[in-house]
C-alpha cells in the first residue's frame, strides 16, 4: 500500500494520511514524534528521541517511547520503521510538509540569483509560491511543557522560517523598486511590514516605494508608525540608517507631522541601487544540514 503523509505545520498544525486527518487520533507527544521524524527525514537513535521528548527521564521515557511507537504504528502502519536502536519513517512513505516546501522554494531560488542582478520571472514566481505557504509560525501554539529540547528545536525552526520569509520579501520588494514596479513593490512591502512590523529593512523599502510613488503622507506614516511601535515596546529609537533616510526625504519634500507631501522629486541615486537580494547576515540560512539532538 502506498502511504502519503501530509503535514501543515505553518500555523495550526494538521496531519493527514492518504487524505484523512490523523493528528486528532494521537496524543500531543506522539504527534511531536511524527512531526520531528517527517521534518528531519533521517534515521534517529532511540536515545536521541528519548532526550528530545523525555529529557532525563530515561527509565520512564523508554517505556513511554515504546507506547508512543505502538500508538503511532497503529495509525500510520508501515510508514513507521523502528528497531531496538533506531526510529525513522520508511523510505517509500511519501512525505509533504509545507515548511520544507517553503524552505526549498526560497533557498533554492535565492541561490540562483547573482548579486546585483534582476530577479527572473521564474524565480519571482517560485518565491511568491513559497511566501503563500506561510499561514503562521511553525507549530504555532504547539506546546510540550516537559520536553524542553523539543520546544527549543521548535523555536529554532520558527525563527528559521521567519528569516526565510524576510529574505524572500526583501528580495522581491527591492527587485520591484529597482524595476520601477511601484504598485507591486508597495503591495509586497506592506505584506512584509505586516509580517514583521519592527523590521526596519521593510520600513525603509516601503518608504522608498512610497516616495517614488509620490505618496508622501504614507512615507511619514510608515516612519511614525515604526516610532510608535518601538516606543510602545520600550525599545530604542529607529536605526540611524532609517532616521537618516527619513530626514533626507523630509528635507526634499518638506514632510512635517500632520502635513501631506509636496511635489515629486527624483530620489537620490543611492535609493535606486541594484537589489542585493541575499543579505550577508542571513547567508547561514542557505544550505544548512539537518538539526540533530545530542
Amino acid at each position: 500500500m502506498q502511504y502519503q503523509l501530509e503535514f501543515k505545520l505553518l500555523g495550526n498544525y494538521e496531519i493527514t494520511l492518504n487524505g484523512r486527518r490523523i493528528e486528532q487520533r494521537m496524543p500531543r507527544k506522539t504527534a511531536a514524534l511524527l512531526i520531528y521524524l517527517a521534518h528531519q527525514q533521517r534515521v534517529h537513535s532511540r536515545d536521541q528521541i528519548l532526550h528530545l521528548l523525555w529529557g532525563d527521564q530515561l527509565v520512564s521515557g523508554s517505556t513511554n517511547l515504546r507506547v508512543a511507537l505502538t500508538k503511532l504504528r497503529a495509525i500510520v502502519g508501515e510508514c513507521l520503521e523502528s528497531t531496538r536502536q533506531s526510529v525513522s519513517l520508511a523510505p517509500d512513505c511519501h512525505v509533504w510538509a509545507d515548511v520544507l516546501v517553503l524552505e526549498q522554494a526560497i533557498v533554492d531560488n535565492l541561490q540562483q540569483i547573482a548579486p546585483h542582478t534582476v530577479i527572473s520571472p521564474e524565480v519571482e514566481t517560485a518565491l511568491r509560491t513559497g511566501l503563500a505557504l506561510y499561514h503562521g509560525p511553525f507549530l504555532d501554539e504547539f506546546g510540550l511543557p516537559y520536553a524542553p529540547a523539543f520546544m527549543a528545536w521548535v523555536e529554532e525552526e520558527r525563527n528559521r522560517a521567519a528569516q526565510l520569509m524576510r529574505l524572500a520579501y526583501r528580495s522581491l520588494t527591492e527587485n520591484c523598486l529597482f524595476n520601477g514596479r511601484l504598485a507591486d513593490g508597495i503591495a509586497l512591502g506592506e505584506r512584509w511590514l505586516a509580517f514583521d512590523p519592527c523590521d526596519q529593512a521593510a520600513v525603509r523599502s516601503l518608504m522608498r516605494l512610497y516616495y517614488r510613488a509620490d505618496q508622501d503622507e504614507l512615507v511619514r506614516a510608515v516612519f511614525e508608525g515604526l516610532q510608535a511601535r518601538m516606543e510602545a515596546n520600550g525599545t530604542d529609537e529607529p536605526e540611524l540608517e532609517t532616521r537618516e533616510l527619513y530626514a533626507t526625504m523630509a528635507s526634499q519634500r518638506g514632510l512635517q507631522p500632520g502635513t501631506t507631501g509636496g511635489a515629486f522629486h527624483a530620489p537620490h541615486p543611492r535609493w535606486r541601487s541594484a537589489p542585493h537580494n541575499v543579505p550577508a547576515s542571513l547567508y547561514p540560512l542557505i544550505g544548512r544540514g539537518g538539526v540533530g539532538v545530542s
